[in-house]
C-alpha cells in the first residue's frame, strides 16, 4: 500500500528499493543495539556515551569489563551493536556548534581526532585494525566537509589531509551533512 502511494506520488522503483534498504538497515541496527543492551544490562547508547566521557586513564578498566560482557555473545551481534553505539558516541561528542551554541551539521574534526587519540587503546578493544584505519581516514577528510568555505592549513588536525582518498572524502562529506 505505501509502495503504491509512493509510486503515485512520483517515486521510482529505485526510490522504493532504496527506502526499503534504509529501513532494513535501520531495523538491523536496532536489533544489534537491543542485543548489545541485553548483554550489557543497560541501554547500549548510554553505556557507550558514559564510556566516551570517562577520563581516558579510567576507561581501561571499563573497556575490560565491557569486553568481557560482550564476549559472552558468541555470534558477535552484541559487539557489533556496541561498536555502532561507540560510533554514535564519538559523533555526538564531536558535534559542531555555531556562535550561539546551537548544534550545526557536521563533525568538529579536532574534537574527533582528540577523542580517537585519547581513547585509541580502548577503542582498539572493540574495533579491528581496518575499522581503526577507517576512523583515521575519516578524520583526514574532516576539514573538507565544510563545502564552500576556506579551511586554513594551520587549523587542520595533525593528520595529513591530502592522503584521503575519494571514498573517504565522500563518506566524510555525507557524514558531515547528517547529525
Amino acid at each position: 500500500e505505501s509502495v503504491l502511494k509512493a509510486l503515485q506520488n512520483g517515486a521510482t522503483l529505485d526510490d522504493v528499493a532504496t527506502a526499503r534498504r534504509i529501513l532494513k538497515e535501520d531495523l538491523v541496527d536496532r536489533q544489534l543495539a537491543n542485543t548489545a543492551s541485553d548483554y550489557l544490562g543497560a541501554d547500549v547508547n548510554k553505556v557507550a556515551e558514559r564510556f566516551m566521557t570517562k577520563k581516558p586513564h579510567m576507561a581501561e578498566q571499563r573497556a575490560n569489563q565491557l569486553e568481557t560482557l560482550l564476549a559472552k555473545d558468541v555470534d558477535g551481534h552484541a559487539a557489533a551493536g556496541f561498536r555502532a553505539a561507540l560510533w554514535r558516541a564519538l559523533r555526538h561528542n564531536s558535534r559542531r556548534f555555531d556562535a550561539d551554541g546551537k548544534v550545526v551539521p557536521g563533525i568538529d574534526t579536532p574534537k574527533l581526532v582528540k577523542l580517537i587519540d585519547d581513547y585509541r587503546p580502548y577503542l582498539e578493544k572493540f574495533y579491528d585494525k581496518n575499522s581503526m584505519e577507517f576512523l583515521d581516514e575519516l578524520v583526514k577528510g574532516g576539514p573538507l566537509q565544510r563545502t564552500g568555505t576556506s579551511v586554513p592549513g594551520e587549523a587542520l588536525p595533525t593528520r595529513e589531509v591530502m592522503g584521503a582518498n575519494f571514498a573517504t572524502i565522500e563518506t566524510v562529506g555525507a557524514l558531515g551533512r547528517t547529525t
